[in-house]
């Protein structure tokens, strides 16, 4: 019998109804580019080898079993990763449950990493295996992800989110319930996966949300002359700083975890000679 969910128990290939989700690293065709013409593409190879190498290993059954990962698939090219989970049940809470779980600790363990990831999940028609991924949920995931999520995000579709919200009925108060935890809704209305909740406040939290602090003030400097890259960062900072602030009343919180609020100014120059 084949591991991979989609496959029947003849091992015979079969299209089934799926959570898609489509995931690459941000700013890595630049990257990319930037480094082979300074001559350090080795460099960038061996980061980003090792960064996938090590952390998708999240998602394989040998891994500690955070869920039942024989449920999945994932294929990975370049940067780009998809990952199909068939649903199975008919509320798709548990499926869905646990594979944000598994894609926010990916994401966390790469950003840690300093590598920002982006993506988008969403329902439908799949099929994949070690060669081919078919279907119509791989186009509309790819889709989704390079419009809508320009910024460090992995975002939901319309269809995701509102099943999400449907979970809901299911806790007497929503404010008890993990999707209250795992979702946060952004300003343009897209769902998105709230990633640091992955940050145990009781042990490792503050060292973790200070090396994602370095990284974000990185980049903030790093790309003050590029605007629309600088951006994307500006918006992982005012989540980082939303999120931190949710726990001032812990243990150990100081104003120090926050993002350098001078970091995010970035005014228009007068024109000069």
């Amino acid at each position: 019998m084949s591991t991979n969910p989609y496959y029947d128990d003849n091992s015979k290939p079969i299209i089934r109804d799926s959570f898609c989700a489509y995931i690459d690293i941000l700013g890595f065709s630049e990257r990319m580019k930037y480094s082979f013409q300074k001559g350090r593409e080795l460099k960038l190879f061996n980061k980003i080898f090792s960064a996938i190498d090590s952390n998708v290993n999240i998602f394989k059954p040998t891994f500690p079993k955070l869920i039942k990962k024989e449920s999945l698939f994932i294929k990975i090219f370049t940067d780009n990763i998809v990952i199909g989970y068939p649903v199975e049940s008919s509320e798709a809470e548990y499926e869905f449950g646990s594979l944000i779980t598994l894609i926010s600790y990916f994401q966390i363990s790469m950003t840690l990493e300093g590598l920002f990831i982006r993506g988008a999940i969403v329902r439908g028609p799949l099929f994949m295996n070690e060669n081919i991924v078919f279907g119509t949920s791989i186009i509309d995931a790819y889709n989704l992800e390079s419009r809508f999520s320009s910024v460090p995000r992995i975002i939901l579709s319309e269809e995701v989110f509102n099943l999400v919200k449907s979970h809901l009925r299911f806790y007497p108060d929503s404010k008890y319930s993990p999707q209250h935890q795992d979702i946060l809704i952004d300003n343009d209305g897209f769902a998105y996966l709230n990633y640091l909740t992955n940050l145990d406040p009781e042990y490792l939290y503050w060292d973790m949300v200070r090396k994602h602090k370095k990284y974000i003030e990185y980049n903030l400097r790093k790309q003050i002359n590029t605007p629309h890259i600088w951006y994307k960062y500006f918006w992982t900072a005012n989540y980082h700083n939303y999120f931190v602030k949710g726990y001032n009343n812990y243990p150990g919180y100081d104003d120090k975890y926050l993002v350098d609020s001078v970091l995010l100014q970035n005014e228009p120059k007068r024109i000069s000679n």
